[in-house]
């Protein structure tokens, strides 16, 4: 992860798209179990 970072930029926003896919799947999961 701290390897990754140094190249910032480009990774940054990469990142960003991962952790926000992971948090939308997450919350269809939740809403899944809810029903």
């Amino acid at each position: 992860m701290i390897v990754l970072k140094k190249e910032s930029g480009q990774n940054d926003l990469l990142w960003n798209k991962l952790i926000a896919n992971l948090v939308l799947i997450e919350g269809r999961l939740k809403d899944e179990v809810e029903k």
